[in-house]
């Protein structure tokens, strides 16, 4: 039988993942940026000369940003 914690877990992942793409139909974020953080992820982690970081761990920093909020010269959200 599948653990409590377990579903409980997946479903804030997948409750976090819908915040995303709702939140990118409604403009509110950057078009397909989920879509560029799995391209960045895997650019990334394609250079031998980067330390392998999990797409988990790249959506964890992603939404970490989205709490406290980000910009640069390309993106702010």
């Amino acid at each position: 039988m599948i653990s409590c914690s377990y579903l409980k877990k997946s479903q804030k992942l997948l409750d976090c993942f819908l915040f995303l793409l709702f939140a990118e139909d409604k403009d509110l974020l950057p078009a397909n940026s989920v879509k560029g953080t799995v391209e960045k992820w895997k650019k990334c982690n394609a250079d031998p000369m980067n330390d392998y970081q999990s797409l988990y761990s790249r959506f964890v920093k992603y939404f970490k940003l989205l709490d406290v909020g980000y910009k640069d010269a390309n993106t702010e959200i």
